[in-house]
Parts: C-alpha cells; structure tokens; sequence
C-alpha cells in the first residue's frame, strides 16, 4: 500500500513539472505561408503566480499579450484592434510548439528553449 502511495505521488509530480510553464527564452520558427520565420518568446515570472511574454518575429516584437493559461498552454492574442493574431503555444519541458493564426490565415510555431 505505501508503496503504491510512493509512486502514485511521484507520478503526479512528474506530472505537474511536465504542465509547468517556465521562465526563459524560447528560439522559434514560425512555418506561415510557405515560408519559416525565425523568432523568440520571452516568458517572465514578474511576481510568483504570475507571467508575463514578449514575442519576437524577425526583429520585431509582436503586438501579443497573454489572454489566458490553460495548464502549460499559453493563449495569446493581438493588442492591435481591428488585427487578428491568435497564438496556442504548448510548453512541455524544453519544447513549445502550437498553431497560430494571423488575419484568417494559419501556420504553426516550433521551439526550444535556449540554454542558460
């Protein structure tokens, strides 16, 4: 019995870790209309039960700002009315990866994290 106890709780807290969005930097590609775009995304903790992200496509920062967090997804959306960029960016350890979609078109983001 507490041996079953000992790896239930060792699997949930795998488990968590792996949903755990991390602070860092994420170099990305990001595969749109035939083309790939290189890019970053900068996820900071500015107070504990909190982030805060900046994207980067090329060398320009993104008009983005982080619209919700389901579990180790980030949502993310334009701040620039009247445009539409929509981002679903699945972390899982050192990966993200997730589509996204910009004035009606689609494409899909793929990264890792840079070393510390």
């Amino acid at each position: 019995m507490f041996r079953s106890l000992v790896v239930a709780a060792l699997l949930a807290t795998a488990g968590t870790a792996q949903a755990q969005v991390r602070a860092g930097v994420w170099d990305l590609e990001i595969a749109f209309g035939g083309g790939i775009m290189q890019g970053r995304i900068e996820v900071t903790m500015p107070r504990r039960d909190s982030l805060a992200v900046a994207m980067f496509v090329g060398d320009h920062q993104s008009p983005i700002r982080l619209t919700r967090r389901e579990g180790n997804t980030l949502i993310l959306d334009s701040t620039t009315p009247g445009v539409e960029i929509h981002y679903e960016l699945e972390f899982r350890g050192d990966e993200v990866r997730g589509p996204f979609r910009y004035s009606g078109d689609t494409g899909s983001v793929t990264g890792r994290r840079r070393s510390s």
